[in-house]
């Protein structure tokens, strides 16, 4: 936690994974920055996909990763 958001103002949301899945394990980083472009939140979670049927931990495939670990900026 870095800064506030006031009333009316507006704020940029960005997520991405540093690292390729584990198994069906990944972290996903977010940022949250005001108009002026300071990050204002940042967080790291740890997530995990699951398959629906039998609730068990299913590897996460690369097309799934793919799109957040190619939108990361720097």
């Amino acid at each position: 936690y870095l800064g506030n958001v006031g009333p009316g103002e507006t704020v940029t949301a960005r997520t991405w994974i540093s690292d390729p899945p584990r198994g069906a394990r990944f972290d996903r980083n977010m940022e949250f920055a005001d108009a002026r472009g300071r990050v204002l939140l940042r967080a790291k979670t740890t997530w995990a996909m699951i398959e629906r049927a039998s609730g068990r931990p299913a590897r996460v495939r690369a097309e799934i990763a793919q799109p957040f670990l190619t939108a990361v900026s720097g």
